[in-house]
């Protein structure tokens, strides 16, 4: 039983039908229901989702046309998608690649529109049927569904679809005489790779692969993520990922990779200070530091670090925090030896012969001059990067003269040696 097209008074009380129809499907007791009528529900509920698919296509092509999304302020209908329907990012750029695949493939849209195909087979034939040039590319998709309205499996449907791409092919030994779209006769532009960082710093690939690129990766799979035997478990998907892993893992240690400023690529190992000073526990703020590190993207712990580290150039690393306790007293230490807060000595400047002593440091000389320690205990660590030194301080002369004075240290540890009067 079907309604006619005019049956209901506009799109929102077609809606409401809708809205209604799956209501009471949801509502119905199917568990006392035979499997009979089961499987009767399931082919229906197919039928309609490809319709429904068609449909939702059909209406994000018209609002992206029109920028509907702009009166909202969002500056794509995915944007628009995302935060005014409560969809995912991925839900979102799904429904607008269905926008954009039925745009390309006119007799899918209309088969799915009348229920004569499922939403996945006609993903997959229209993938199939991408590469050729709009004029071919319908036909094909004519052929490709009659072929499945007989009842060829899907299998066989990928078999014809590369018949047909041989086909053409053949009769067009030039890439450039019609494939793709125009502007991108060869199909190259639509090429891409991303990868998302996800919970755990694993990774989800997604992308459009050019037929020489998707020809190399075809090899490393057939290479390298053949099936093992009887105690080989892993299904075809994990065989591939560890395939691809694998000839990751080759290049990198074969050496040809690009170096970085000069240096080939190097295995970093992060030692925490506090381990050196009181080994073999860390505070939990330490070992939390160490756990976040640990899970960045690239970074590797426990047997898997072993097992990319173990011909690899190690370069130990060792990380600290400032204790700022510790840098004042070393501050006032160094204040009180020499005496630059309120001293008795006469300071020693060449700025006129005045008997001056040092005025009482503020406490932004006093940061100045911290921030000077740290900086000679970081150079004693790890090599001196810039003698001398500089502090900065007020030199008071006679009542009736100010002079600000710079004292510099020409080595440290020891007193200052000058100061220009300005």
């Amino acid at each position: 039983m079907q309604a006619a097209a005019g049956a209901f008074a506009d799109g929102g009380e077609a809606a409401d039908w809708l809205d209604a129809a799956l209501d009471h499907l949801a509502a119905t007791d199917w568990a006392s229901l035979g499997t009979t009528a089961h499987g009767d529900m399931l082919r229906r509920l197919q039928r309609a989702q490809a319709k429904l698919t068609a449909v939702n296509a059909t209406v994000l092509a018209a609002f992206t046309a029109g920028q509907g999304y702009e009166p909202d302020g969002h500056g794509s209908a995915v944007q628009w998608l995302i935060h005014r329907t409560g969809i995912s990012k991925g839900a979102a750029l799904g429904a607008y690649g269905w926008h954009k695949r039925l745009a390309k493939h006119s007799v899918i849209a209309a088969a799915m529109t009348d229920g004569a195909v499922s939403e996945s087979w006609a993903k997959t034939i229209a993938a199939r049927t991408d590469p050729l040039p709009p004029l071919d590319r319908d036909e094909a998709d004519r052929i490709l569904l009659e072929a499945a309205a007989a009842g060829v499996p899907l299998p066989d449907l990928e078999v014809l679809a590369r018949s047909i791409w041989e086909t053409w092919k053949a009769q067009h030994p030039d890439p450039d005489d019609g494939n793709g779209e125009p502007g991108d006769e060869d199909g190259f532009e639509d090429r891409s790779l991303r990868l998302d960082t996800t919970f755990g710093a694993a990774g989800k690939l997604t992308g459009e692969l050019a037929a020489g690129c998707a020809a190399k990766l075809q090899a490393i799979f057939d290479a390298l993520g053949k099936h093992l035997g009887a105690d080989d478990w892993r299904s075809v998907g994990q065989r591939q990922h560890d395939a691809l892993d694998e000839a990751l893992s080759r290049l990198i240690k074969s050496g040809l990779l690009p170096q970085s400023a000069g240096t080939d690529t190097l295995a970093q190992v992060l030692i925490p200070f506090a381990d050196l000073r009181a080994w073999p526990g860390a505070s939990a703020l330490e070992e939390q530091w160490i756990a976040d590190s640990a899970g960045q993207p690239g970074w590797r712990t426990g047997i898997g670090a072993q097992a990319v580290a173990c011909d690899a150039t190690i370069v130990p690393v060792v990380t600290g925090t400032v204790d700022w306790q510790a840098a004042d007293a070393m501050t006032q230490v160094w204040i009180e030896a020499r005496g630059l807060d309120h001293g008795t000595e006469p300071c020693g400047c060449t700025c006129g012969g005045c008997p001056c002593r040092p005025a009482r440091m503020t406490p932004e000389a006093k940061a100045r001059l911290r921030r000077t320690l740290l900086a000679m205990a970081a150079d004693a660590m790890s090599g001196p990067t810039g003698w001398p030194p500089t502090c900065a301080r007020a030199c008071s002369a006679r009542p009736t003269a100010a002079r600000a004075c710079r004292w510099t240290w020409a080595t440290p540890g020891t007193s200052p040696t000058s100061c220009a009067a300005r």
